[in-house]
């Protein structure tokens, strides 16, 4: 599950402050330029500190995602087609096709098979395959923007909920 923080530079440094407060309870982490450096301290200086730090943390926002996303990429010059919109368009939709593989590998996951020879110590062939398979249904475009003048992005996105259905229904079939 990714995580989302918008962590500012106090609430970073807290971080480590606190798990060092909550396992080591007698070395605390004196606060000074904004530094925290480690060190014995009195438990009421100590208390302080981990008001401090607990104060710091409730200031942290952080929030799961509940969305996925998948990024395609495709070159126009490659894309067959005897104009140049048709070219944009076949590469609109090769990008597509990316973004949606990308949603399926994070999905379902993908399947990799690799072989390697070798003889003597020294490989002699080495082979790497990959395969996914899955549905994806409800899947929105997010944007779909020219990057430069010969490469189109397509960015989808899904939400967990539609997941969840696309994983259950998918359980059904196996």
């Amino acid at each position: 599950m990714s995580i989302l923080c918008n962590l500012s530079k106090a609430a970073l440094m807290a971080i480590p402050a606190l798990i060092l407060a909550t396992t080591l309870p007698e070395v605390m982490p004196k606060w000074a330029k904004g530094i925290a450096y480690a060190q014995d301290a009195s438990s009421q200086d100590a208390a302080s500190q981990l008001a401090a730090v607990k104060t710091a943390l409730d200031k942290v926002n952080v929030r799961v995602a509940n969305t996925i996303t998948g990024r395609g990429y495709s070159v126009i010059s490659i894309q067959p087609g005897k104009s140049t919109g048709h070219r944009r368009l076949m590469a609109i939709r090769a990008a597509k096709l990316e973004a949606l593989r990308d949603l399926t590998e994070q999905i379902h996951g993908i399947q990799i098979n690799s072989q390697t020879s070798m003889a003597e110590a020294v490989i002699q062939s080495d082979s790497l395959k990959s395969n996914v398979d899955g549905a994806i249904r409800g899947a929105r475009t997010v944007k779909i923007e020219p990057m430069g003048s010969d490469v189109y992005e397509v960015v989808l996105e899904i939400d967990r909920d539609t997941i969840n259905r696309i994983v259950r229904s998918a359980k059904r079939w196996f």
